[in-house]
C-alpha cells in the first residue's frame, strides 16, 4: 500500500506504522530520514547524518547494570547514539504489548538488573523528544518467548511509559530503552 504524508504519497513498507516527522519508513523500519542512506562502520551509529560512536549500553553483552538496593534509582540518558537492533515482534504476547510490535525504528540501549528480593518492581521512561517504550525480557536472543513485560504508548511523545513487572531473586533481567521512531 501507500502512505501519504505532507502532500507526498509514498510506498508503506512499515505497514501503516507513522514515523516521526523527519523520519523515513525503510525496510519496515522508521529511521532518521539524514541517516537513510547512510552506512556506519562497526561501533557508530547515525545521528542526524552523521556516523557518531554507538551508546556503551548498546548490547545485551555491553548492558549497564542497574543496582538493586538503594532503590529508587534514576538514569539519565539518550538513545541517539544506539543502533536499532532488538525489537519485540508483533504478536509476541509479551504482557503489555497487546500483539503490537516494539522498537521497530529507533536505537535502543539495555541495562540489566538483578533483584536483591523477590517483587513487584516499576521501570518508567519519560520522554520528551521520542515516542519511546521499555521492556523487560530473561534473554535478549528471545525477546518475544523471555519478554515479561512492557509499556509503550504507541504513538505520544513526551508522555510516561512505566510497567511493573514481578522479579525474582537472583535471576538477571534486561531492560531494553527503546524507540518506535526518532531518538533522543
Amino acid at each position: 500500500g501507500t502512505r501519504c504524508a505532507g502532500g507526498v504519497c509514498v510506498s508503506d513498507s512499515c505497514g501503516g506504522m507513522q514515523c516521526s516527522e523527519g523520519d523515513v519508513c525503510i525496510a519496515g523500519a522508521c529511521v532518521d530520514a539524514a541517516c537513510a542512506n547512510k552506512t556506519c562502520p562497526a561501533g557508530e551509529a547515525c545521528n542526524g547524518g552523521t556516523c557518531q560512536a554507538a551508546s556503551q549500553n548498546d548490547t545485551c553483552a555491553a548492558a549497564q547494570a542497574l543496582p538493586s538496593t538503594g532503590l529508587p534509582y534514576f538514569a539519565v540518558g539518550t538513545t541517539g547514539n544506539a543502533k536499532d537492533d532488538l525489537t519485540l515482534p508483533p504478536g509476541s504476547g509479551c504482557p503489555g504489548a497487546n500483539n503490537n510490535g516494539i522498537g521497530f525504528g529507533g536505537g535502543d540501549v539495555v541495562y540489566s538488573f538483578t533483584p536483591s528480593s523477590n517483587g513487584d518492581y516499576l521501570f518508567a521512561l519519560d520522554t520528551t523528544a521520542f515516542n519511546g517504550a521499555v521492556y523487560v525480557v530473561e534473554d535478549c536472543a528471545k525477546t518475544s518467548s523471555s519478554c515479561v513485560g512492557t509499556a509503550a504508548n504507541g504513538s505520544t511523545v513526551g508522555a510516561t511509559d512505566s510497567v511493573v513487572v514481578a522479579l525474582s531473586i537472583g535471576e538477571t533481567y534486561f531492560v531494553i530503552v527503546d524507540a518506535f521512531s526518532g531518538s533522543a
